[in-house]
């Protein structure tokens, strides 16, 4: 009787809508479970799986989208300039199969055939599996729940958000160069350290872990062994995923911010432009741990912005930020002051946030034997070596100071046009960087081509932006107390590197959220409109299309340095 009802063709058409995601996870679950019996079971239940995530989300959704696609169809632009990059991201990676294991994301094409076998089954499967589910009642039953309610009301952001996350999955399986050492060679970005601090077993051989991380070994070991589980215990691949989910998750939060104040449609440009940036891009893909501490900043913006400022709530996030990067406390401390405006809320937040990490911190260093104690000042003298003195020359803080104005302002959106460098550092290794010294200069990374006109646009937007800023605040202070927060946040971070850290690159996290939900701040009473919208994602478009040149440069230098 079911298989007649009208819903089954728009039923096989939402199943076979699903197939490419589960194409993509069969292609990458058969590396942990490559026997045949395996492999049919996997494809059978991610065939099924996707399915029925379309059929219970899209049923309804799909129509209404068909019928007013002419409202939406910014945001189907949004969506394809975001599809392109995915297809881009593979095909920049497929030039380079000897550090692209294409096997990781496609399956062996001979396994094709079995694949598409396998699709009879799930269809049948999932037939009958919805008519049993609906004939119990358990479909309205869980639509009626708060999980679906929550998914139905941000898929918008959670598909965005699932778009970049395979972008910066397809890029970590080529420039994370696993079993190289790579140390501060893309931008002082610490790779394969990080790589061996969370893949390995805690031995006295584990790089030190500094005391300026004092618990986050304790927040990224366990989940990643929580997703290597599914994995077959592959440690290295949960690792680049966990990487991967975080800067997916920024993209997903940041759109649930701007949301919150404007419409679906100009959050999706936003956060596509917070995931495409340079930043995003390179530090969701190389693993280290400047993602997490976006990621954990934006969740404490999302907190105060819904007025979850009770220190039930921001507590557990503070410890979070203060135990992944102790430097960014300062950044929470200044939006929740700005917020709530009272001081003795915010004594009561940093004690208990310090108190509570520092006990985290005893139960790292117990745990892990490289392990600094952020309890021992001693352990924090390791960072003079990344203080940088003002009184060593003028010329050098001169050109730091121009480093790192650009840092905080351009580079962590569009990628500069990179020093390669060998000699000049003392090895025959190429390293990027953002900075050259040469004597008595500090010479910075610029723009050429496409580049110099991007960041042209960037900047006139960046200009407008502030003026409206400082126009919303005149008129209304109390309302702007956020974008102050923000802005005092981009400031806090262009005092401390100034005069501390290396490559300003690799800090990039720390701000570009702030910069970027600035801006979009400042834009909010031109949200709604199309032409504003429509100019937003083709400089978005542009943005991802110069950094994306990034990468292509990396894979072209260490290719034949770090061929498997």
């Amino acid at each position: 009787m079911y298989l007649r009802t009208p819903r089954l063709s728009y039923i096989l058409f939402l199943h076979l809508a699903g197939m490419p995601a589960a194409y993509f996870l069969t292609g990458f679950l058969s590396n942990f479970y490559p026997k045949f019996h395996q492999f049919v079971l996997v494809s059978v239940l991610t065939q099924m799986v996707c399915g029925l995530f379309m059929i219970l989300f899209f049923d309804d959704r799909l129509t209404g989208l068909i019928q007013n696609w002419r409202k939406r169809w910014i945001s189907l632009l949004t969506f394809l300039v975001v599809f392109s990059l995915s297809i881009t991201a593979v095909l920049i990676s497929w030039q380079f199969p000897e550090i692209f294991n294409r096997r990781i994301i496609f399956m062996d094409v001979a396994r094709m055939p079995l694949f598409l076998s396998t699709a009879l089954i799930s269809v049948l499967g999932i037939v009958i599996l919805i008519r049993w589910l609906e004939h119990k009642g358990w479909v309205v039953w869980f639509k009626a729940t708060s999980l679906f309610y929550f998914i139905q009301v941000h898929l918008e952001g959670v598909l965005l958000a699932a778009m970049f996350f395979f972008v910066y999955f397809v890029f970590a399986q080529t420039v994370n160069f696993p079993q190289h050492n790579t140390l501060d060679l893309n931008f002082d970005i610490d790779n394969s350290q990080w790589i061996a601090r969370l893949t390995s077993p805690p031995t006295d051989d584990m790089p030190l872990i500094r005391a300026v991380h004092p618990a986050v070994m304790l927040f990224l070991r366990p989940l990643i062994w929580l997703l290597s589980i599914p994995l077959n215990g592959d440690r290295l691949q949960a690792a680049l995923m966990l990487n991967a989910l975080a800067g997916s998750a920024c993209v997903f939060l940041a759109w649930v911010i701007v949301k919150n104040f404007s419409n679906s449609t100009y959050a999706l440009i936003v956060a596509s432009l917070l995931g495409g940036s340079a930043s995003h891009l390179l530090l969701g893909s190389v693993i280290e741990t400047y993602i997490f501490s976006a990621l954990a900043l934006l969740a404490f913006v999302l907190l105060l912005q819904t007025d979850r400022t009770s220190l039930d709530w921001t507590i557990p996030m503070g410890i979070l930020i203060f135990g992944i990067t102790i430097t960014n406390l300062a950044q929470a401390c200044i939006l929740y002051f700005l917020k709530l405006s009272r001081f003795k809320l915010l004594v009561m937040f940093i004690l208990a946030v310090v108190a509570a990490t520092l006990l985290l911190n005893v139960v790292q260093v117990g745990l892990f034997p490289s392990a600094q104690p952020l309890y021992n000042p001693e352990s924090l003298t390791v960072e003079k070596h990344y203080v940088i003195n003002p009184s060593d020359a003028f010329w050098r803080l001169q050109g730091r100071i121009n480093l790192i104005s650009r840092a905080v302002l351009l580079y962590g959106i569009a990628a500069p046009k990179p020093f390669i460098l060998t000699q000049e550092l003392g090895t025959d290794f190429p390293n990027f960087r953002t900075y050259k010294i040469t004597v008595g200069r500090v010479n910075v990374a610029g723009y050429k081509g496409m580049g110099d006109f991007v960041i042209k646009l960037w900047v006139a937007l960046l200009a407008i932006a502030i003026i409206l800023t400082i126009k919303n605040f005149i008129k209304s202070p109390k309302q702007e107390m956020l974008s102050l927060g923000l802005a005092l946040c981009l400031g806090f971070n262009f005092l401390l590197h100034t005069l501390y850290g290396d490559d300003p690159m690799l800090y990039s996290p720390d701000w570009v959220y702030a910069l970027v939900l600035l801006v979009a701040f400042s834009f909010r009473n031109w949200a709604n409109s199309q032409w504003f919208q429509l100019a937003l994602v083709i400089f978005v478009g542009m943005v991802i299309y110069n950094n994306l040149e990034l990468f292509r440069q990396i894979m072209t230098v260490y290719t034949p340095l770090f061929s498997r």
